[in-house]
């Protein structure tokens, strides 16, 4: 394992269930933030035309039902 990834393993270990699920809300909100660069990237990795589109990529949508 990289040394990194244990470490931050290691930690997630420590966390509380809240205190994870709070990183994984600012995580949501860091990518939702993001959501159009990230789907531009992986157009352009994935060779895909890229069109600009009101986006429906919703990161929260499974923890708030």
């Amino acid at each position: 394992m990289v040394p990194a990834a244990w470490e931050a393993h290691r930690e997630l270990a420590r966390m509380t269930a809240f205190e994870r699920g709070a990183l994984c809300h600012r995580v949501a909100d860091l990518l939702e933030g993001r959501k159009e660069q990230i789907g531009y990237d992986l157009a352009l990795e994935q060779g895909k035309p890229y069109r600009k589109h009101p986006t429906t990529a919703r990161w929260k949508h499974c923890s708030q039902q």
